[in-house]
């Protein structure tokens, strides 16, 4: 490898990782800083000390050869070399910190950026799609991509697999966005949609994990961080198909007709 091809991998490596390196520059700066301050500390107070037996040494001399006592300022002046080590690599590691702090927050606002356009693309997406596919089609081609999906998760053995789809009975069930298998009703899954829209139009936004609470389903890692707005998103609105388990068991599976947005409720 030459020279300038080794310089490009280490530009490439700092900058991929360059958030890591300024925390853990961040992390053993404050170590160094408290052991740089403890040793300044340490020798100040040892001249200090030394300077005051001095002075009180010249009491038992003739009055015009007596020094007074250290003032402050005269304090400051004989330690404060000592003291710039510590003071030099402190500012390094505010600076570190904030660094990294702000090109964490630059890189979360590029994330929610390239988010934001891929979302709006799907929207178009499905938007064409119910255009030229309407009624029952649009609907086989939804329960196609739901039983894909399902034939991908087996279902967990917590779950009870020996269930009927019948009217008001328990079915199994599968949230789509989630990925996750549980047991419920129809008519529970519909109350939930109705509750967390009531709780949408009261306070004009309601996050996914409210949803899944009212399932008595707990919540997942970014629930809290999503979820629907009256500003820009509308309703919570659920489409549902029905598929078969890997295991060939009857499933009711449902997704989000609009996927739950971060910021949700940031309205304006």
């Amino acid at each position: 490898m030459n020279l300038e091809a080794l310089k490009t991998t280490a530009q490439r490596f700092v900058s991929d990782n360059a958030t890591g390196i300024l925390t853990a520059g961040g992390a053993a700066g404050t170590v160094v800083t408290a052991v740089l301050t403890a040793r300044a500390s340490f020798k100040a107070a040892e001249i200090l000390e030394k300077e005051s037996q001095r002075r009180i040494a010249t009491e038992m001399m003739e009055p015009e050869d007596r020094e007074p006592k250290m003032t402050t300022q005269e304090k400051v002046m004989k330690v404060w070399p000592y003291y710039i080590p510590p003071v030099a690599v402190g500012s390094a590691t505010i600076g570190s910190i904030i660094m990294a702090n702000r090109m964490n927050a630059q890189r979360i606002a590029a994330l929610a950026a390239a988010y934001s356009l891929s979302e709006n693309r799907l929207k178009e997406f499905q938007k064409k799609v119910e255009e030229k596919l309407t009624g029952p089609k649009n609907q086989a081609l939804y329960d196609e991509l739901a039983q894909d999906k399902v034939n991908k998760a087996p279902v967990p053995d917590a779950v009870n697999r020996e269930v009927i789809i019948l009217d008001g009975k328990t079915v199994l069930c599968y949230d789509l966005f989630s990925g996750r298998y549980f047991n419920s009703t129809m008519e529970n899954i519909r109350r939930a949609e109705l509750s967390a829209n009531s709780e949408m139009y009261n306070h004009d936004y309601v996050s996914l994990s409210y949803f899944y609470d009212e399932l008595e389903l707990a919540p997942t890692g970014y629930s809290d961080m999503v979820g629907w707005n009256s500003a820009t998103t509308g309703p919570m609105e659920l489409r549902f198909s029905t598929v078969m388990s890997p295991d060939m068991k009857p499933c009711l599976s449902f997704d989000f007709v609009t996927a739950p947005t971060a910021n949700y409720s940031q309205l304006y």
